[in-house]
């Protein structure tokens, strides 16, 4: 990953990604990669993390840090990871990907939401995910909609967001809306 060359720091950042689990050196080692300077570094070491089961304790701090990087892909490359490593991560991660809701770049605001589904936690993600179903990008709104639906009945209070997507304009965020009141119940 810290080669001088950017093909062979992507095909590095692709074989990490291929290789699986790593032990705790690999994984300290690759946690370092959200802090070069190198954007594709940086943004591939995100993706990495989330890709290889890294441990919370050592994937989360580098992402959350990546959460705020200057390059919106490296930001929504944090989000996905973050996403993936899920419940593990959710005390540290949900704060942050409730203000990631919030990013100038929409695929990051989608990225985020997803993530904030995968964590399979209500507290402090539902407030921002009933904000989410108003953003003016569409698949934020639909990706807000699906992690409330993911949420179950932790996202309760959202019912009344939700019963509003389902009237949305855009068939994606109906379609998640209703899937998503379903899986609130009655």
């Amino acid at each position: 990953l810290q080669d001088r060359d950017e093909a062979v720091r992507a095909a590095a950042g692709d074989a990490v990604k291929a290789a699986g689990p790593l032990d705790d050196g690999a994984t300290t080692k690759l946690a370092d990669g959200p802090s070069s300077p190198d954007t594709t570094v940086r943004a591939q070491a995100a993706e990495a993390l989330g890709a290889v089961d890294a441990p919370a304790e050592h994937a989360a701090p580098p992402l959350l840090e990546a959460l705020t990087d200057a390059n919106d892909v490296v930001r929504a490359k944090a989000a996905e990871a973050l996403g993936k490593i899920g419940e593990a991560a959710a005390e540290v991660a949900v704060p942050h990907l409730v203000r990631a809701l919030r990013d100038q770049d929409s695929w990051v605001s989608a990225l985020a939401a997803e993530a904030l589904g995968e964590m399979g936690v209500g507290d402090g993600a539902v407030t921002g995910l009933v904000r989410a179903l108003r953003h003016v990008n569409a698949q934020v709104r639909a990706n807000a909609a699906e992690a409330l639906g993911k949420l179950g009945a932790a996202a309760g209070r959202a019912r009344g967001a939700l019963e509003r997507a389902a009237a949305d304009p855009e068939g994606a965020v109906r379609a998640q809306a209703v899937r998503a009141l379903g899986a609130l119940g009655p």
